[in-house]
Parts: C-alpha cells; structure tokens; sequence
C-alpha cells in the first residue's frame, strides 16, 4: 500500500481485485478496508502543495531572505494578493491516499498542483488591516 503515489490511492475493491488472485480463495474488499484498518491505516484527502520549479524555490528563498529583518511597522504597510480558480459545471475527482497518522506531508501522499485552464479566477487584496476589493478576472 505505501510503495508509491499510485498504490496509495487504490481503492480497496482495486486492491483487492489485484491482491485476490495471489490468496487461496480471494480477498473481499471488506476485507482489505478491514486490514488496512488494523494496521494503522484510513483514507485521507491528500495534501496539496504547487508543483515547484528549482527557479520558484530559488526565488522564494531569496525573497525570504530579503525581507528576515522587518519589522512589524514595515509588514503593516505591506499589500498581499491571493487568488482562486473555479470550474463551472465541473467536478474534480475526488481523490484519497491511505495513509497513518505521522504521514501526512510523506512525498507519496501529497499531490501537487499546477497552475491549468480554469473559467474564472477570482483575485483579491489584503493588508494588515483591511481587506481589498476583489475582482472576477475571465
């Protein structure tokens, strides 16, 4: 079950089917629900973390950097931008990577995002103080 990405997000009627033929009279997907179970395992939403390029972390880090010695007064005239995506009419799978409790951040069970065609992007603004107008941008 924790070998990769791949094994992790089986659901158990796949696990079973794959384990079955190699256990003298099968294996229900109860069963393998039951196992996996007992052994310290549940089905859990995955992380999500962006996919990032060695330039992206590279610049992160600089930033970072750059800006260790500020101080409250300097991060209160600071502005922050966020933005979203939303899919009209769509629904993303949903996924879910069996996992036990200390491995939450594991590389096998975070999925990473990358940036794809979207229908609406909603960006807004925010301060230390004041949250800004948003805007849907198409």
């Amino acid at each position: 079950m924790s070998k990769n990405s791949t094994t992790r997000e089986l659901s158990t009627p796949k696990s079973a089917d794959i384990v079955s033929p190699r256990i003298r009279g099968g294996l229900s997907d109860r069963s393998v629900h039951r196992i996996l179970r007992r052994r310290g395992y549940k089905p859990c939403k995955p992380m999500r973390k962006p996919g990032l390029t060695k330039e992206n972390k590279l610049a992160r880090l600089t930033w970072c950097l750059d800006h260790k010695d500020l101080t409250l007064k300097d991060w209160k005239n600071e502005i922050w931008s966020d933005e979203t995506s939303v899919t009209w009419r769509g629904q993303q799978r949903r996924i879910s990577v069996w996992r036990t409790a200390g491995e939450a951040y594991q590389y096998h069970c975070i999925r990473r995002r990358w940036k794809g065609f979207k229908q609406f992007m909603f960006w807004a603004r925010f301060s230390y103080d004041e949250k800004g107008p948003s805007a849907e941008l198409s």
